[in-house]
């Protein structure tokens, strides 16, 4: 046999400790690393984990050492990347795992790196799409441990994603730490490693083992050298060699025969833990992260590719911060919430960073658009940032009448204050568009203060009336603009018509809804004259578990709202809304009680808040649900009932639409899940919320959207569903995740098929609908109703729109989550020079044809297709 020893170190960013006492531990590793290799040749390679951002973050203390590090790099001595950093794979997009492998990869050229091997080691559990994401990135091989069920009885094998992409995968049984802390006594090493070899085989398909020489944090071995020489005096039989991943796989793949071929996502937890209760550990995490995500893939990217068409500049090296701000906040002890309490309170700094710079970024579009346009008129410009047509309902916050109240005077050093009369705001507004006129509704009208920061001069104080107004647009362009001068009017109905009525009933074209008293929904929906009650239900249960699993207690008890009767209330009843609250005051346990077997017999009130909202020509049925957190130890989920008995569902995964057996078990999720059945679909979308359960009532199917999991344990080894523990036992009173969460939910419901209903355009309106800007301008808006481009298709969905990394133009990215072939035709409105087809990392592979200024082609099962795209010289006539 062929004993592949491969010295790793596995490094968690952030986990037991923070990142600067890693990064401590990081410096003194590298540090020891470099002399080790230039002191000792036998010493011939280290993996530094498959992840580039060590090397910013030990440079970032150690840059004096730049060369040195180059060097051995260069000289495939230290192997680093392909990522930028090691992501949980399923509680991120699959746009992030792309600018991971893209930043990655940079960064890995940058220091004369090379690798190619798809390094998962410890995710927990691995996306269905990951071999197509690889092999579209140049990496034909990938590695992993967790996941892998009972009945893949080798560690060789080829890994196809839905769209039939394979790569040559080799499975860890063992984990990552095999072979990592070897004896210094010869007797001892040797029965060590005897006892490797005895395990190993079995699962090899090849004369080749691996030994994975290293752990969590665990610096190189000094001594490796002379171990390894005593391992080849003591086993003549074998081949010992200190090795690299990328030879060791050269290596399979030229002696491998007849392997077997597994397909989809690993999800099961017999081999080893799976560690799937991280899916709602901290959930105020995952709201977070998918919020900051959606910000710049759904709304900042295609925004400023747009307006780069008009001389704006695309601010590269500002997305580029923040989605490395992002990626630092992606790994699996990161956004899997599994860490102390100091880790994640730096996430939330991060997120906030990350807001902060990407509204900015917002504003200056809006300034930059301003200057297109300059004039008296306030004007209301909305952006579309979708390749279809949109027609949907929005709100936005216009000012008028602002007046400057403060500013400094430079000519007598000191803060000159103005007054003036502050009138009523209207009672009404005007939205005059070209082709529309639309009277908004004004849901909240005041006087307030603004502060505003000029370049030239110190801060600015402002009073202007604030509107917040709600309103119905119809037909925005693709990918572009409408405008609408904003008319004050001085009569009119002011703000919104509450009714306060003892019935309550909710009715636009598609559904009526009636609140029982009970708090639940009664549904009619029109089409199909189908009737069932909805729900939602909130259940709340003990959960004795710890940051990465759930679990029962002994003796549960389990609490349901619809035995605490709601107060409901109207919020609001107009022409495009109607809204009703419901409050809930649940009674449930303080906590579990202190023989950890059963719910605590103290009581506390859990308040929840539901708002129940119907939108004139929706088909959703969006819920705002509020929670106050006062208790511990519990897991509350929100119940929603569906009158079909389907055997399977389907679930938004990356880049795909996965179908998954109605098996009781929890899922991941991105944006939806939803049951086909009797010629009826019912869909669920969530904002951030990853977890759910699908289970069979009496009246049908259950989809249970986990809201909190509230635990206050890193690790325990005493959990009903796992053996033992998964990490250290180390108290996290933040993971109790005390205080106000808000959830963001929506249901569909209606005859046909789901790709009737456009669930992942649906999806998008709910996540980020439009963009609602306010400019000083003209009449006649040069952005009214231009559009970027078009697609035909409603089944294909948009990934990303950017600029490239490296060259000229766009880069357009769509995918067919479907399992059917998809024909597309994508309309450019500016004069198109040249489009490539582009692999993941936006490297040229194949120059398309363009037919009229439009790319036609098809887009086979699960497909994910990235162009890039070259303008003609000035975009073509925007006018």
């Amino acid at each position: 046999m062929y004993l592949h020893f491969v010295s790793h170190t596995h490094w968690d960013r952030e986990w037991y400790e923070t990142f600067d006492a890693f990064r401590f531990r990081l410096v003194r590793l590298i540090d020891r690393l470099l002399a080790i290799l230039e002191k000792d040749p036998s010493y011939r390679y280290f993996l530094l984990d498959g992840q580039t951002i060590v090397l910013e973050d030990y440079l970032e203390i150690q840059s004096h050492h730049e060369e040195r590090l180059r060097r051995l790099i260069e000289e495939g001595r230290i192997f680093v990347g392909p990522w930028y950093v090691l992501t949980d794979e399923f509680l991120v997009s699959g746009e992030t795992h792309i600018r991971n492998l893209l930043f990655g990869h940079r960064l890995m050229q940058a220091f004369g790196g090379k690798h190619g091997v798809g390094y998962l080691p410890d995710a927990f559990g691995h996306i269905a799409q990951m071999p197509q994401i690889l092999r579209k990135s140049g990496i034909p091989y990938a590695i992993f441990w967790r996941g892998v069920p009972r009945e893949v009885t080798k560690s060789e094998f080829l890994w196809k994603a839905p769209d039939g992409s394979t790569v040559l995968t080799v499975y860890m049984p063992f984990g990552y730490g095999i072979a990592a802390r070897l004896p210094q006594d010869e007797e001892s090493l040797v029965r060590r490693i005897r006892g490797l070899i005895e395990k190993l085989s079995p699962f090899a398909t090849t004369e080749h083992l691996l030994l994975m020489n290293g752990s969590d944090h665990v610096e190189p071995d000094e001594d490796l050298g002379r171990k390894l020489t005593l391992l080849r005096q003591a086993l003549p039989e074998h081949e010992v060699l200190h090795s690299n991943l990328p030879y060791f796989f050269r290596k399979i793949a030229e002696e491998a025969k007849d392997l077997s071929t597994y397909e989809g996502e690993w999800r099961a937890d017999d081999m080893t833990y799976l560690l799937g209760g991280t899916l709602s550990t901290r959930v105020y995490l995952k709201i977070r992260h998918a919020f900051c995500s959606y910000f710049l893939e759904r709304w900042l990217e295609p925004l400023y590719a747009a307006l780069v068409l008009w001389g704006v500049p695309y601010p590269k090296t500002f997305l580029t911060y923040l989605w490395k701000l992002l990626l630092e906040n992606s790994p699996h002890d990161s956004i899997c919430g599994c860490s102390i309490d100091a880790v994640h309170e730096e996430m939330m700094q991060r997120y906030r960073r990350i807001e902060t710079v990407a509204w900015k970024l917002v504003e200056e579009a809006r300034k930059n658009i301003e200057k297109f346009c300059s004039g008296e008129h306030e004007v209301v410009l909305v952006f579309n940032p979708y390749p279809y047509p949109v027609s949907t309902y929005l709100e936005g916050t216009v000012y008028l009448r602002k007046r400057k109240i403060r500013e400094v005077d430079f000519e007598i050093s000191k803060i000159r204050s103005y007054e003036f009369q502050e009138e009523e705001c209207f009672p009404s507004l005007k939205l005059q568009g070209k082709e529309e006129v639309i009277v908004p509704e004004i849901l909240e009208s005041s006087w307030t203060t603004l502060l505003e920061t000029p370049p030239d001069t110190l801060p600015e104080i402002f009073r202007a009336q604030r509107y917040v107004i709600g309103f119905w647009v119809h037909d925005l362009p693709p990918l572009g603009w409408r405008a609408f001068r904003i008319v004050p009017r001085e009569s009119g109905r002011k703000g919104v018509l509450f009714h306060q009525e003892d019935r309550f009933f909710l009715e636009n074209e598609f559904y009526r809804l009636q609140i029982t008293p009970s708090g639940s929904i009664d549904l009619l929906e029109k089409e199909t004259q189908k009737r069932f009650t909805l729900g939602p239900v909130f259940e709340d249960g003990a959960d004795a578990g710890d940051e990465y699993d759930y679990s029962p207690c002994v003796r549960d008890l389990i609490l349901r709202s619809d035995d605490c009767p709601p107060e409901i209330s109207w919020q609001r009843k107009d022409r495009y809304v109607q809204s009703v609250r419901l409050q809930y005051h649940m009674s449930i346990p303080r906590s579990l009680a202190s023989d950890w077997k059963s719910r605590s017999e103290e009581r506390v009130v859990l308040p929840v808040t539901l708002d129940v909202r119907l939108v004139q020509g929706s088909r959703r049925i969006e819920l705002d649900v509020e929670v106050e957190n006062t208790a511990q130890d519990h897991r509350l989920r929100a119940l929603f009932f569906a009158p079909l008995r389907p055997r399977h569902h389907f679930a938004d995964a990356h880049f795909a639409l996965l179908q998954r057996e109605n098996d009781g078990r929890t899922y991941p999720q991105n944006d939806f899940v939803f049951l086909e059945d009797d010629g009826c679909v019912f869909a669920v979308f969530n904002q951030g919320l990853r977890e759910y359960e699908i289970r069979p009532v009496e009246s049908g199917t259950c989809i249970a959207v986990t809201l909190l999991r509230a635990v206050g344990w890193l690790s325990r080894d005493d959990l009903l569903t796992r053996k033992g523990d998964a990490g250290w036992s180390l108290p996290t009173e933040g993971a109790q995740c005390p205080g106000r969460h808000r959830f963001r939910l929506a249901v569909l419901f209606g005859g046909g098929k789901a790709v009737d209903f456009s669930l992942h355009r649906e999806a998008r309106l709910f996540t980020n609908p439009p963009l609602v800007f306010q400019v000083s301008g003209t009449l006649e808006h040069p952005l009214d109703g231009w559009t970027l481009l078009q697609c035909d298709n409603p089944a294909i969905v948009l990934s990303a729109l950017k600029v490239r990394e490296k060259g000229e133009g766009l880069v357009v990215r769509v995918y067919n989550p479907a399992d059917v072939p998809q024909r597309f035709r994508v309309i450019f409105r500016p004069v198109v020079l040249e489009v490539w087809r582009l692999s993941l990392l936006e490297e040229e592979e194949e120059r398309l044809a363009i037919r009229g200024n439009s790319l036609e082609g098809v887009l086979a099962p699960y497909e994910i297709a990235t162009w890039g795209v070259i303008f003609a010289p000035g975009g073509g006539d925007f006018r």
